[in-house]
C-alpha cells in the first residue's frame, strides 16, 4: 500500500469520485460525538488565522482507498472507500453549507471556487454524468438525500425539500435525516459566526478563511491499496475493534467488494438481489443450541452447505465461502452468484415464515417447524430450487423425507447427525442425478442410530410401546394425530380444518379412582411407578401389584391411549370415568374419536387394540419404501 499525506480539500481537487461500497454502514455521525468536536477544531483554526495569521496543521486520521478498474476512457476515476466514508461525507456537507452561504451573501467567486470541490467538471465527457458528476457517491440508503442536499443550491431550498414536521400534541419536531441535520448544523454554525457582533471581520473574510482552514489547515493520510493488498481483509481488520462482524457481514463485504471493482452494474445488483436482505426479517435472531444467529447468517450457512455438500461450521462460513468462490469459481459473474443466493434466501424465508395460503406445500412447511428439523433445509431448498422436479415428484420426495423424520421421531432416534447426513445426500444427488427413487435409495442407505430409516417392524414396536407423551412435544403429537385424522376421512367425508387441538389421555394419568386394575380399586398413592411403605401389609400388596401398575403407567403414555380434542375437557371430566369421557368424545367432530362408539370399557388391552387400529393408517401416512 502507498501512504501519502494530503491536505483535506486536495482530496477533492481533481476529477475523481469516491464510492461508498454497499457493504459499508449508513451515515451515522452525530452532533455530540462528531460534528461538535470537528467544528470546534475548525473554529480554533479560524481564530488563529484571523488573529495570528499562522496556523499549525491538524491531523484528521487516515483514509483508506482501493482504486477500481475503469470501464472506459470516459469514466471518471473511481476509488472505493475502505475506511473514512463518515469523514468524507461530513466534509462534503460542510463544504456545501459553506458554498451556499457564500452564494447567499453574493460572493460568487468564493462560491464558484468551493463548488469545484463538490462537483466534477465536464459532465458531457463522462460515461454516466448523473452519477460521476458527484465527488462522493454514497450507498443507496443515503444516496438520494445526499444528492438532493449537494444539488439544492441554498439553505432555503433544503428547507423546502426537508421541512420541519411537528406532529399534533408533540413538543418536539420529528427528527430529520442525519445528513440533513449535519448540513443544517454546519450552516447554522457558520451563520452564527457571520452574525456575531464580537468580531470585526466581514462575511467575506470569514467565509474565505473557513475555506482556507479546510484547504490548508487539516491533513489526512491517504492510504491507497495496491493489487497485492487485500481490501477485504483490511476492511475486516479495521472493523474488528468495534462490534464484531457477523458471518453475513463478511459475506456481504466479500461479494460487493468484488462487485465494486468489476464492470458489473453494482446498483442493479443491489436493487435486484441484495436489497431484499435489508428487510428486518434478516436481522432477527434465532437460537440454535447455545448460539444465537441472525436469519441472514443461517441462510448463508444453508446456501453454502447445500452448494458444497458438506456441513459448514457456523464460525467459518465466511472463510469457506471465500475459498469456494476463489478456488472452485462456481459462478461466471457476481450477478449469477447473487441471483443464486437470492433464490435460496427467498425459499428459506418461505420455509421459516410459511408460504401463501394457497400454496401446495403450506402444510409440509408448517410441519417441518413442528418436527424441529431445520437441519434439513439445505436438502429441501435444493429440491425446490435446483432439482427440476415437477410438482408431483416434489410431493413424493417430501413424503419420503417426512416418513424418514416421523418414524425416527417416534422411534426416539438421535438427530445429531442430520446436518451431516442431509447435506451428504445433496452432494450425491448433484453427482449421481436426482429423482424421487434415488432420494429414497439414499435415505435407505443410512445406517445406525443416527441415520437409519426405521422399517415397519421397528416402527410398529415403538408405536405400540414407546412413551410418546413423554418423548414428543404436544404440537408434535397433535400433528401426528391430525395427519391420521386426515387419512381416516374418506373422499366422501367433509373436509375439516383443525386450527387448534390439545392432547387428551383416554385413561387419565390419575387413574386410580375410576379405573380398576384387573377388577380391583387401587389406592391412589399406589398408582405410581415406585411406592414404599413401612406398613407391612401395604408393602406386601405393592409387591403383588407393582408390575401391573408400572405396565399401566407405561401404556397410558403410549399412542393407543392418546387422542386430540378441539375443545379441552375440563379437569374433572379429563380425570373422570371412561363412560363420562366417552360421552364427551362422541360429541367430537373428529373421526379419530368415533372409534370409541362401541367401546364399553378401557384398559391396557383396549389401548393395545387402538394402537393397532391407528397404526394401519400410520403405515399409509408415513410409508416405508418397497
Amino acid at each position: 500500500m502507498q501512504a501519502n499525506p494530503r491536505k483535506l480539500l486536495d482530496l477533492f481537487g481533481i476529477t475523481l469520485r469516491y464510492v461508498v461500497p454497499i457493504f459499508q454502514r449508513h451515515y451515522v455521525w452525530t452532533k455530540a460525538e462528531q460534528w461538535e468536536p470537528f467544528w470546534e477544531d475548525i473554529e480554533e483554526k479560524l481564530m488563529d488565522r484571523l488573529e495570528k495569521g499562522k496556523v499549525t496543521p491538524h491531523f484528521l486520521g487516515a483514509l483508506i482507498l482501493d482504486q477500481a478498474r475503469k470501464e472506459s476512457t470516459k469514466e471518471v476515476s473511481r476509488f472505493i472507500i475502505i475506511d473514512g466514508q463518515q469523514r468524507l461525507v461530513t466534509i462534503q456537507l460542510l463544504v456545501t453549507a459553506l458554498r451556499d452561504l457564500a452564494q447567499e451573501r453574493g460572493l460568487e467567486k468564493v462560491s464558484t471556487a468551493i463548488n469545484r470541490y463538490i462537483f466534477n467538471p465536464d459532465p458531457d465527457l463522462m460515461q454516466n454524468s448523473q452519477e460521476e458528476i458527484f465527488k462522493i457517491w454514497p450507498t443507496q440508503f443515503n444516496r438520494e438525500i445526499f444528492c438532493k442536499i449537494i444539488s439544492a443550491g441554498s439553505y432555503n431550498n433544503i428547507q423546502k425539500l426537508f421541512p420541519t414536521v411537528r406532529k399534533k400534541y408533540k413538543r418536539k419536531s420529528e427528527p430529520k435525516d442525519r445528513l440533513v441535520e449535519a448540513y443544517e448544523f454546519f450552516s447554522d454554525k457558520i451563520r452564527t459566526l457571520l452574525l456575531s457582533k464580537e468580531n470585526n471581520y466581514s462575511a467575506e473574510d470569514i467565509l474565505i478563511e473557513i475555506y482556507g482552514v479546510l484547504k490548508d489547515d487539516f491533513e489526512i493520510v491517504e492510504i491507497l491499496l495496491t493489487e497485492n493488498d487485500s481490501s477485504q481483509e483490511i476492511f475486516h481488520s479495521l472493523n474488528s475493534q468495534g462490534k464484531p462482524l457477523s458471518q453475513s457481514d463478511l459475506l456481504r463485504s466479500f461479494v460487493f467488494m468484488r462487485a465494486e471493482k468489476s464492470t458489473e452494474d453494482r446498483d442493479r445488483l443491489y436493487e435486484d438481489y441484495w436489497k431484499y436482505f435489508e428487510e428486518s426479517f434478516w436481522d432477527q435472531l434465532i437460537r440454535r443450541g447455545n448460539q444465537w444467529s441472525s436469519n441472514l447468517d443461517v441462510v448463508t450457512r444453508v446456501f453454502l452447505s447445500s452448494k458444497k455438500g458438506v456441513p459448514i461450521d457456523s464460525k467459518k462460513v465466511h472463510l469457506e465461502y471465500k475459498n469456494w468462490i476463489i478456488q472452485d469459481k462456481p459462478y461466471a459473474t457476481v450477478k449469477d452468484e447473487l441471483a443464486a443466493f437470492n433464490r435460496y434466501g427467498r425459499r428459506y424465508r418461505y420455509l421459516v415464515e410459511g408460504p401463501p395460503g394457497d400454496d401446495d406445500f403450506i402444510d409440509f412447511t408448517k410441519r417441518l417447524k413442528i418436527w424441529d428439523v431445520s437441519t434439513i433445509y439445505p436438502l429441501v431448498i435444493y429440491l425446490f430450487e435446483e432439482s427440476g422436479l415437477g410438482l408431483d415428484d416434489l410431493k413424493l420426495c417430501f413424503n419420503d423425507l417426512e416418513s424418514f423424520i416421523v418414524r425416527r421421531l417416534i422411534g426416539g432416534k438421535q438427530t445429531k447427525e442430520y446436518n451431516i447426513f442431509f447435506v451428504e445426500i445433496v452432494s450425491r444427488l448433484r453427482k449421481e442425478g436426482i429423482s424421487r427413487e434415488r432420494l429414497g435409495e439414499l435415505l435407505l442407505q443410512g445406517k445406525g442410530e443416527t441415520r437409519e430409516w426405521p422399517d415397519d417392524e421397528a416402527f410398529a414396536e415403538r408405536w405400540h410401546n414407546a412413551p410418546i407423551y413423554r418423548n414428543l412435544s404436544s404440537p408434535q403429537i397433535v400433528t401426528i394425530l391430525k395427519m391420521i385424522e386426515d387419512r381416516l376421512r374418506s373422499a366422501k367425508s367433509e373436509t375439516l380444518t383443525i386450527n387448534q387441538a390439545s392432547v387428551e389421555h383416554i385413561m387419565p394419568q390419575k387413574w386410580a379412582e375410576h379405573y380398576k386394575l384387573e377388577g380391583e380399586n387401587i389406592a391412589p398413592e399406589m398408582a405410581v411407578d415406585w411406592y414404599y411403605s413401612f406398613d407391612a401389609k401395604k408393602a406386601e400388596t405393592w409387591e403383588i401389584i407393582k408390575g401391573k401398575v408400572q405396565y399401566r403407567n407405561k401404556m397410558i403414555q403410549t399412542m393407543g391411549n392418546l387422542t386430540i380434542v378441539t375443545q379441552p375437557l375440563n379437569t374433572a371430566l379429563s380425570n373422570g370415568p371412561f363412560d363420562s369421557k366417552k360421552a364427551e368424545l362422541l360429541h367430537s367432530s373428529l373421526m379419530l374419536n368415533r372409534y370409541f362408539h362401541n367401546i364399553t370399557e378401557w384398559d391396557e388391552n383396549s389401548i393395545v387394540e387402538r394402537a393397532k387400529y391407528l397404526f394401519q393408517y400410520a403405515l399409509k401416512v408415513w410409508p416405508y419404501p418397497v
